[in-house]
C-alpha cells in the first residue's frame, strides 16, 4: 500500500507507474490472460499444504497503448478523464493477475471516482486559496482536512475492494469510521501541533522558536511506522472475500522492527556515502579552483553528483523496507472460509510472500534509469515489470484443494456487491 494505498489484496498493480520495475524488454514472450492458465500448484514434501503461486501475464506493449491513450485524454480533458483512465489501468492489471487458474477483475463505475476527485480537488483549491488570502488561518483548514481523511480513506477502500472480484466473488471492506480514526489520528495530532508550534524562518539565526517548530515533524516521524502498521492491519482485519473474512496475526511492533532495521541500514551505508562525497570533492577540487571551468550548469551538476551517494543509500533502505513489510504482513495473514452446512469447521487459506530486497533494489535502479533515459516513455514497461515481480513473489497455501474450498456454498453468502456502497462510496486516489 504506497504506503497507504499499496493494497494488499490482491497482488494487483502499484498505484504509481514509476514503482519498482526493470528496464523495458517488450515482454513479447508473455501470452494474453485469456489464453494462459496458471502454473500447476507445488506440493511441499514436508507439509500437506498445496502452494498456488500468483502470476502476471500482461504484456508491456499492450499496456503501452492504454497508457498513451490515457495520457493524451488526461491532457485534452485537463484531468477530468482520470476516473476512466484509472478503471482501464486497474482492469488491465487485475485481469492479467492469476492465481489457481483464475484471474481477478475490476468492475468500478468511473462516475463515483469522478465525484470523489472533484471533492478532493475542491478541498485542495479551498486550502490553496485560503492559504494565500490569510496564511495564518491555513493551518486551521489543514486541521479540518486531516480530520476528514479517515472518512475519505474508508470510503476509498470500500469502493476499491467492493469493485474487485476473483472467481465471480467480490472482495469487501467492512471497516468503519471508528477503525479509520484509530489509524489516522497521528495526522490529526500533527496538524494540531503545527498550530501550536508553527515553523518560522528567522534570518538572524536558529533559535528556540525554530527548535519548537521541529516538534510536529519529529512526532510524525515517531508515529509513521505505527500508522503504516495500523493501516495494513486494518485493511487485513476488516476485509473479506465473499462470506470469508481475512485475518492476520501480525503486530504493529513488527512494523516498528522493520523500520528500526531500515534505519540501522541507512546509518551503516551513510559512512560509505560520506566517503564518496569526500572523494568527489577531492577529484573536483582542481577544476573548482579554476574560474574558467565554471559554466551556468556547474552548480546544478555538482549538486546532483553530491546527491547520488545519498540517493543510493535511500533506495537501499526503501527496498529493504518495502520487501520486509510485504513479507511480514502477508505471511501472517489468512482467509477464513466458513464451513458448509454439513461440516463442523471451515477451511483456512494462508497468504505467503517471498519478496526479496535484492530483487526490489535491482528493479528500482533499472526502473529509474529506464524512465530517465526514455524521458518517461518507459513508465508502462516499468509498471508491468513491477506487477509481475510482486505477483510472482506471492502464493496461496491451502490444506485442501483450492477449487473445493472456494466452491463451498457458505462462501457465496456475501457474493453480491452492495449497490449502496458504490453510490455512497467514492475514490480520491490517483
Amino acid at each position: 500500500m504506497s504506503e497507504g494505498s499499496d493494497a494488499v489484496i490482491p497482488a494487483g498493480p502499484p498505484d504509481a507507474e514509476s514503482d519498482a520495475a526493470a528496464a523495458p524488454d517488450g515482454d513479447s514472450s508473455a501470452a494474453p490472460a485469456t489464453a494462459v492458465t496458471a502454473a500447476p500448484p507445488d506440493v511441499a514434501a514436508s507439509s500437506r499444504e498445496t502452494r498456488y503461486p500468483f502470476s502476471f501475464t500482461g504484456r508491456a506493449a499492450d499496456y503501452f497503448r492504454i497508457w498513451v491513450v490515457n495520457t493524451f485524454l488526461l491532457i485534452v480533458t485537463l484531468g477530468l478523464y482520470s476516473p476512466w483512465a484509472k478503471v482501464r489501468k486497474r482492469q488491465f492489471f487485475l485481469r492479467h493477475t492469476w492465481a489457481a487458474d483464475a484471474n481477478f477483475d475490476f468492475h468500478a463505475n468511473p462516475w463515483p471516482i469522478l465525484r470523489g476527485r472533484l471533492i478532493a480537488g475542491l478541498l485542495f483549491a479551498a486550502y490553496w486559496f485560503w492559504g494565500n488570502v490569510n496564511p495564518k488561518h491555513a493551518a486551521w483548514l489543514g486541521l479540518a482536512l486531516a480530520a476528514a481523511t479517515p472518512w475519505l480513506a474508508v470510503s476509498s477502500l470500500r469502493f476499491n475492494l467492493g469493485n474487485t472480484s476473483y472467481r465471480n466473488l467480490r472482495f469487501r471492506f467492512s471497516g468503519g469510521l471508528r477503525d479509520s480514526l484509530g489509524v489516522f489520528w497521528p495526522f490529526v495530532l500533527f496538524a494540531g501541533l503545527t498550530l501550536l508550534f508553527p515553523f518560522e524562518v528567522d534570518a538572524e539565526g536558529w533559535g528556540r522558536e525554530q527548535w519548537k517548530g521541529l516538534v510536529p515533524s519529529l512526532v510524525l516521524m515517531l508515529f509513521y511506522p505505527w500508522f503504516v502498521g495500523a493501516y495494513r492491519l486494518m485493511l487485513l482485519r476488516r476485509s473479506g472475500y465473499g462470506a470469508a473474512n481475512l485475518g492476520t496475526t501480525a503486530r504493529v511492533r513488527q512494523i516498528y522492527a522493520v523500520y528500526a532495521r531500515a534505519g540501522l541500514l541507512f546509518l551503516a551505508l551513510a559512512l560509505p556515502a560520506a566517503v564518496a562525497n569526500g572523494l568527489l570533492v577531492v577529484l573536483l577540487k582542481p577544476r573548482l579552483s579554476d574560474p574558467a571551468a565554471f559554466t551556468q550548469w556547474t552548480t546544478q551538476i555538482l549538486f546532483l553528483l553530491n546527491l547520488l551517494p545519498w540517493a543510493a543509500v535511500a533506495i537501499c533502505a526503501y527496498a529493504y523496507t518495502q520487501s520486509r513489510l510485504a513479507n511480514v504482513t502477508l505471511c501472517a495473514s489468512h482467509l477464513e472460509v466458513p464451513p458448509p452446512a454439513s461440516a463442523a469447521a471451515g477451511q483456512m487459506i494462508r497468504l505467503h510472500s517471498t519478496l526479496r530486497m535484492r530483487t526490489l533494489l535491482k528493479l528500482y535502479v533499472l526502473n529509474l534509469l529506464a524512465i530517465v533515459g526514455s524521458v518517461g516513455f518507459a513508465m508502462p514497461w516499468a509498471a508491468v515489470r513491477s506487477a509481475r515481480v510482486r505477483a510472482e513473489s506471492m502464493a496461496l497455501l491451502s490444506d485442501a484443494p483450492l477449487d473445493t474450498v472456494l466452491a463451498q456454498d457458505g462462501l457465496a453468502g456475501a457474493a453480491a456487491a452492495d449497490a449502496a456502497s458504490e453510490f455512497f462510496s467514492l475514490d480520491v486516489a490517483l
